[in-house]
């Protein structure tokens, strides 16, 4: 018979258990996966972000980015560090903030920040929303409620205008706007916002009795969807509208604007959401090899399979290598650009034609893959010929596997060890020479992987009838999926124009006018759909090119 103790230590163990899945149940995934560490911390643990124009300084949403790191780091792992760092955060975040107005607290940026004109003592939606986000899983985690009313104080100062010293903005379509920089004028920062907003629904999900705080998030996320539309450009989306021309998002943006839109999609089952997740993901993943799509067809159905992953293996060659020789270079661009890790430096050949690099190593390396970081993704070498020299033998040309994705090409071969390598490339994407940002050898298992999303481009088309209709067809009708279309006067203009924004529903057989002579579609759908399989058709055309 058990005793009284282990029958309370089993019911203890049950209810942390079941406390801990309603927890889960309550945050959006967006932080799952978070990483713990990267910035220096002070003699209290707490981060401080080195600037080169300020020195080191406590930066409020990195210290609370760092908490939920570290806690989901914490969570995954069980890791001691772990813990300790999120709860170091913790209690900064609790102990620093300033009284904002009634029942208002806010957190404060010692230092300004010139790219949106802002003085030192500037307050940041984002703060609030990352504070929000840190706060409710320690009180998950710890049941602290002592924490509770400042979750409250924070959120009310979200909804404080910005003309009254907040960062509460009215968007350009009308709605509510998170400011993450409370610039003049606004800058409506995308990501931001959408940040804070799942601080706002984390927050509901804590509080289910608060009726405003539940409309408030009613009207943030139909602010998202309403002002959507201004951050897609048609085949990339944009950073913030502060002033024209919008910046693009730069590549680690452009992935993390996707990845918030599926978390939209997550916690709302709001198909917009959905269809705009798929659309803006394959923004980011159909380029290179894949710039027609990631399905495969077979036997007249397309389907999306695992592919080897696509990892950039850590730098051996840095320091370790003798150019024996290499095509010319542009000045400043030459081999040493391939191993400094900047991504503003590059390889660039100044000649036009084929593109060689043949390298000795120092200090051999055994090695199984070697990965092409592309500066650009539509720079890339089309046929890679790969001749390695093993220790004691002949310099020979060697086969591979090649697995590509947006910014890397991994080429897998059999285990050598390697004492030189050299790369040419014939044929050359985008120029008519071999660009590239980086280039690595290392030891990597071929693990296999899904790609995000099943994605197909169609033939461009002629436009017979006076609208068209997009099907998808499937014996397993997919969870999401839209379909896409990009219209001009003549076939060679198609690719000078990005694709219109609508959210077309090929699951049900949408149709629309026929808005030009010639059209080309795109079909997206989730992966698990994709690896079913599907069907394409499209009514109302006939094919007037090859792809």
């Amino acid at each position: 018979m058990k005793s009284s103790t282990s029958i309370l230590a089993s019911l203890l163990a049950s209810c942390l258990a079941v406390s801990s899945a309603l927890a889960q149940a309550n945050l959006v995934t967006q932080y799952d996966l978070g990483g713990c560490g990267g910035y220096p911390l002070d003699t209290e643990g707490v981060v401080q972000v080195p600037y080169d124009q300020f020195g080191k300084q406590y930066n409020p949403v990195t210290i609370s980015q760092t908490a939920l790191g570290c806690y989901h780091t914490y969570k995954r792992t069980g890791s001691v560090e772990a813990r300790k760092t999120y709860l170091d955060q913790i209690r900064w975040i609790t102990s620093h903030h300033v009284p904002a107005g009634q029942d208002m607290v806010a957190y404060e940026y010692q230092f300004p920040w010139d790219g949106y004109g802002l003085k030192s003592g500037w307050r940041s939606g984002l703060a609030q929303g990352q504070a929000i986000s840190a706060l409710i899983r320690y009180h998950y985690d710890t049941a602290d409620a002592s924490v509770l009313p400042l979750i409250k104080k924070l959120k009310n100062f979200m909804f404080l205008p910005r003309d009254k010293g907040g960062v509460l903005a009215k968007s350009p379509e009308g709605g509510i706007w998170f400011e993450e920089y409370p610039s003049d004028p606004p800058s409506f920062v995308w990501n931001g916002n959408v940040s804070t907003v799942f601080g706002l629904y984390e927050f509901v999900r804590l509080f289910p009795n608060d009726k405003d705080a539940s409309e408030q998030l009613d009207q943030a996320f139909a602010s998202l969807k309403a002002s959507l539309p201004a951050y897609d450009t048609g085949d990339w989306t944009v950073l913030d509208r502060r002033s024209r021309p919008y910046p693009k998002a730069t590549t680690g943006y452009a992935i993390g604007h996707a990845v918030q839109l599926k978390t939209l999609a997550e916690i709302t089952h709001d198909k917009f959401f959905q269809r705009a997740w798929l659309r803006w993901q394959s923004f980011f993943d159909d380029a290179n090899f894949d710039a027609y799509g990631t399905m495969r067809e077979s036997n007249g159905v397309l389907r999306l399979a695992s592919r080897p992953a696509t990892p950039m293996p850590l730098d051996q060659l840095a320091g370790n290598i003798e150019v024996i020789s290499s095509t010319p270079t542009v000045p400043g661009y030459g081999v040493e650009t391939l191993f400094d890790r900047k991504d503003d430096t590059y390889f660039a050949p100044s000649e036009n034609g084929e593109t060689h690099l043949h390298l000795r190593l120092r200090r051999p390396v055994s090695a199984n893959l070697l990965s092409l970081g592309l500066y650009n993704p539509i720079l890339y070498p089309r046929s890679l010929k790969l001749e390695i020299k093993e220790c004691g033998s002949e310099l020979k040309p060697i086969s591979y596997t090649l697995s590509s994705s947006r910014l890397v090409l991994s080429y897998y071969f059999a285990r050598q060890e390697i004492c030189e390598i050299r790369v040419s490339s014939a044929q050359n994407a985008g120029q008519n020479r071999m660009v590239l940002s980086e280039l690595s050898i290392g030891n990597q298992p071929l693990q296999s992987e899904l790609p995000a999303i099943g994605s197909y481009v169609t033939s461009v088309y002629r436009m017979t009838e006076p609208a068209f209709t997009v099907r998808l067809i499937t014996t397993q009708q997919p969870a999401m999926a839209t379909a896409m279309y990009r219209c001009a006067d003549t076939v060679d203009k198609i690719n000078t124009h990005g694709w219109v924004f609508d959210m077309l529903d090929p699951v049900r057989g949408d149709s629309r006018p026929s808005p030009a002579g010639f059209c080309q579609f795109k079909f997206v759908s989730d992966p698990n759909s994709a690896v079913a399989g599907w069907r394409v058709r499209v009514d109302g055309v006939e094919t007037a090119s090859q792809r």
